[in-house]
């Protein structure tokens, strides 16, 4: 689509081939294989991609890698038409809302109180607050606002299509092999209100360290859950119909991040957002694979399922 209005590219070849506990009452798994009937069930009806239409590598190393691992081409499409390099203010300005009071709402992970003080401080500074609220995330230019325009986009397609379930990965992430055989194991402790699996988390961020009441990792497949929604990172989110259109229905316009205004979606919504463990998905980025190779971060997938 051109500027001035949302649009992605389905299949083809230029296309994209492109608390704490465990969830009560399930266990883990062995990895699974996935049946013939299984797929409605235990796989993604659909994969969206949210990518930067400057970085045609990252669309080629994925197209190889959802190829390698048999997901059919047909039901992927490509977030796209939100490019930082062409794309115009008046169209970012239908999405944003960058006023203190959107800002002082929807910026969760700060405690209340401080947040009515950085409103009454920077009150008409939007750009200030935003330092102050969300920290190392406080850059948000034209390329963070596609970024999120293209995770909501992906959203409401989902929803207008009517798919049950989809994976919205972004560009840079990295699956682990035998992704589809293992997803499964993961999907089948969900409870049956589940609303998004974050499949990215255990290894984009040192979430063990940080929470320390989500007691010792499982060795075997799990999902957890904590009563506030724990949510690191925008790589690889597996998605429900219901969060999605929930999500959809209120995310614009945003003033944060993708990752941050996802965290009060969830909250507004009682959103159920689960994480797995091992991760299945990591963001080449996040682990610097420019500096250390595609191998490191394969590596260090497979040191976590071992």
């Amino acid at each position: 689509a051109e500027d001035g209005g949302p649009g992605g590219e389905d299949g083809g070849t230029d296309g994209a081939q492109s608390g704490g506990e465990p969830a009560p009452g399930r266990g883990g798994g062995d990895g699974g294989g996935m049946s013939a009937g299984a797929w409605a069930d235990d796989m993604p009806h659909h994969i969206y991609v949210v990518h930067w239409a400057g970085a045609p590598a990252r669309r080629r190393m994925l197209d190889a890698m959802l190829g390698r691992l048999g997901y059919p081409a047909a039901n992927v499409t490509v977030m796209s038409w939100c490019d930082r390099r062409t794309v115009s203010n008046e169209t970012l300005a239908r999405y944003t809302d960058f006023s203190v009071g959107c800002l002082e709402r929807r910026a969760v992970a700060v405690p209340p109180r401080e947040r009515a003080e950085v409103a009454r401080r920077h009150a008409g500074r939007p750009d200030v607050a935003l330092r102050h609220l969300a920290g190392s995330k406080a850059s948000f230019g034209a390329a963070h606002v596609c970024n999120a325009v293209s995770h909501h986009d992906a959203l409401a397609d989902m929803v207008r299509r009517g798919h049950r379930s989809a994976l919205v990965l972004e560009d840079d992430t990295l699956l682990a092999r035998g992704f589809f055989q293992l997803l499964p194991a993961f999907v089948r402790q969900l409870d049956p209100d589940w609303g998004v699996l974050v499949l990215d988390a255990a290894v984009s961020e040192d979430i063990w360290s940080t929470f320390p009441d989500l007691g010792p990792r499982r060795p075997v497949p799990t999902v957890y859950r904590r009563s506030e929604p724990l949510f690191y990172g925008s790589g690889a989110l597996f998605w429900s119909h219901d969060a999605a259109r929930s999500v959809a229905s209120t995310m614009l316009p945003f003033c944060l991040p993708g990752d941050l205004e996802f965290r009060y979606h969830f909250m507004v919504h009682l959103v159920s957002v689960f994480f797995v463990s091992p991760g299945l998905a990591v963001q080449r980025s996040l682990l610097d694979a420019k500096n250390w190779g595609d191998e490191f971060v394969t590596s260090t997938l497979d040191e976590e399922r071992h």
